[in-house]
């Protein structure tokens, strides 16, 4: 494996050193003044001859940062790779780990059709307390501040990602002292009920005994932690309190299974459904089972789910919320997912399957 593709640690803000807190600064001049280089470096993983970035005075220190911060190294040739994914998200910068990192333990880069997508459409917070469910990279804690949140709870079962989150919100500036590694059925909010709660949960259906992303892995439904969450939302949750998910859900034609059931859930409640379907058509069901068509009897497992009434496979963005009265509205993500270069995401069902395969291969 090349130096490039090595990746075997996870930067910890405890590990910054003095005057890291610029890092993000630098990043952004680099972004906003260089993007060809922030992009092969951050997005592509090529690496870089250090005198690209020593050639202007305002990216001076920046590859020592770097390589101090953990984020980068230098190869056998004496240039700069960066060892992660770096997005940008407004004037904050994400580190994640790269879609070819090996293991089942990858933190989830950021895509404009899941992660990117949640964070951007995020409801005003303001002074409001905020758990942060499955925070993998710290995105949504970090939009959450940004929209004003009083306090983010930042919740995750893979050490990788808490490490991940902390050193996302420190990069940032922000409070990076209340991210936990627990799973969802063993928290317990110390201090009450949140406000909000924010998830974008493992999705993808699985079939049994198939190795997968930690993250990712859903199980044969791809609702095994939805349901989990659904259950334990009124300890977790005040009454009127907001969930915003993002997520695939196996469903009939025009309704998702995950929208029956949050709607079971607000039953009898004044509250709002507001459902984005983020590609433009429900998928056939057997077309998300295609990428795992050599580890499983899809035949069966695709009559399984229609049994059920599973007949499509839907993409969803979804906020439950407080309202004067009950209210359901869905509508198609317009404008749509733009194809264009610096999309981060898949923009139909089949480049999806692609993102699918590649983390069943690297989780192997």
């Amino acid at each position: 494996m090349s130096t490039a593709q090595r990746v075997t640690a996870v930067p910890s803000p405890t590990g910054l050193p003095a005057g890291a807190a610029g890092a993000a600064d630098r990043l952004r001049t680099l972004y906003d003044r260089r993007y060809d280089l922030f992009h092969r470096a951050f997005a592509l993983g090529l690496p870089l001859d250090r005198a690209e970035f020593a050639d202007r005075e305002e990216f001076a220190g920046l590859a020592a940062l770097l390589v101090g911060t953990g984020l980068a190294e230098t190869d056998t040739e004496g240039r700069l790779v960066c060892r992660f994914r770096i997005t940008r998200l407004g004037d904050d910068f994400l580190v994640t780990d790269p879609p070819e990192h090996q293991g089942g333990d990858r933190v989830l880069y950021l895509s404009d059709n899941e992660s990117l997508l949640r964070a951007r459409t995020l409801p005003r917070c303001d002074g409001l307390r905020v758990l942060d469910l499955g925070c993998g990279s710290g995105v949504q804690a970090v939009a959450a501040y940004r929209r004003g949140a009083g306090s983010v709870t930042s919740v995750d079962i893979s050490p990788r990602a808490v490490a991940m989150t902390r050193f996302n919100l420190a990069l940032n500036g922000l409070p990076h002292q209340d991210v936990l590694r627990v799973g969802l059925a063993d928290f317990q909010p110390a201090d009450g009920r949140y406000d909000v709660l924010v998830n974008n949960p493992p999705f993808v259906p699985v079939p049994p005994e198939t190795r997968f992303m930690t993250s990712g892995a859903g199980g044969v439904d791809g609702l095994d932690f939805v349901r989990l969450l659904l259950r334990r939302l009124p300890e977790l949750l005040r009454p009127r309190g907001t969930v915003c998910l993002v997520s695939l859900s196996p469903g009939a034609r025009h309704l998702s299974e995950l929208e029956s059931l949050l709607l079971d859930h607000a039953e009898g409640r004044a509250m709002a459904l507001h459902v984005t379907q983020i590609f433009d058509r429900p998928a056939p069901i057997a077309e998300s089972l295609v990428p795992f068509a050599d580890r499983a009897d899809t035949v069966a497992w695709e009559a399984g789910l229609v049994a059920r009434g599973y007949t499509h496979m839907h993409n969803l963005l979804l906020t439950l919320s407080p309202a004067d009265q009950p209210e359901f509205h869905r509508s198609v993500l317009r404008p749509s997912l733009d194809p264009h270069p610096g999309n981060k995401g898949s923009v139909d069902w089949d480049g999806l399957n692609a993102e699918i395969r590649l983390a069943l291969e690297m989780a192997q």
